[in-house]
């Protein structure tokens, strides 16, 4: 009986072992990194610059000492002639650049306008084309002009044309100074106040400026707030309390100040 019940214990004992020791390989294995599924190794670019990103959040700081060049915010950057779709008036075509320059200058002569010699690729024959018209009706003129000139041919081209800024546009913006001295949000109020102070200062150049709510009035086209305060003195005189200058857009061209 004791030799059954020793056998027994053995038994248990190997079997607890073999578990125990099966239960431990089982961990070893879910927690070991497998080998058979690992990433690919990363390449890594050497030549990479990280200002190629473009991206606004990606900061680069210059080194020491490194001067970065200033921008001047006031240099005008519009070009001053614009090119857009227009017409021309064709008046020759010729094979030889050297012939095109001789066309090109006595040509501007006779019409009096600016005239272009164009290159088509596709033949290589060189194109003499005269004026600048954003309508065709705006060059029939000129290709009249170009018949009696000794240009039979002349006809009208649709094509690139080049124009000043100011004719496509407008002229841009001047601003400088007026004096302000009256503001109200009536609209009548403002245009009776613009009569009184013409007839007081005996001057037309009174305007009515809108800024919601108000309109106000406002005197003058100086191009420095020196120039201004002479009119402030003056409107001071004639019982005007309170004038003030202000800067503002002014109808004025670049070599032209109002003096009062």
């Amino acid at each position: 009986m004791l030799g059954r019940l020793a056998v027994s214990c053995s038994i248990t004992r190997r079997f607890g072992v073999l578990f125990l020791g099966g239960l431990l390989a089982l961990n070893a294995a879910c927690t070991a990194p497998s080998r058979g599924i690992a990433p690919p190794a990363a390449v890594v670019e050497e030549t990479f610059d990280p200002q190629s990103l473009n991206d606004d959040d990606f900061l680069l700081k210059p080194p020491a000492g490194a001067e970065t060049p200033s921008v001047d915010q006031t240099a005008e950057t519009a070009p001053s002639v614009v090119q857009l779709d227009g017409y021309r008036v064709q008046i020759a075509v010729v094979s030889s650049p050297g012939r095109a320059g001789i066309v090109k200058g006595e040509a501007e002569t006779k019409l009096g306008v600016p005239v272009h010699v164009y290159r088509d690729p596709d033949t290589g024959l060189h194109k003499i084309h005269a004026g600048n018209g954003r309508t065709a009706t705006e060059v029939e003129s000129l290709r009249h002009l170009a018949k009696s000139q000794g240009y039979p041919e002349a006809f009208i081209v649709r094509t690139r044309i080049e124009l000043p800024r100011a004719a496509v546009y407008g002229p841009d913006p001047v601003f400088g100074f007026r004096v302000q001295v009256f503001a109200t949000s009536n609209r009548a109020a403002a245009v009776g106040e613009m009569a009184n102070v013409r007839d007081t200062l005996g001057q037309d150049d009174v305007y009515m400026e809108s800024e919601p709510p108000y309109f106000k009035v406002r005197i003058g086209n100086f191009r420095t707030r020196e120039a201004a305060e002479g009119l402030v003195e003056r409107l001071q005189t004639y019982g005007y309390d309170t004038p003030f200058i202000v800067r503002t857009q002014i109808e004025a061209s670049a070599d032209q100040t109002t003096d009062n």
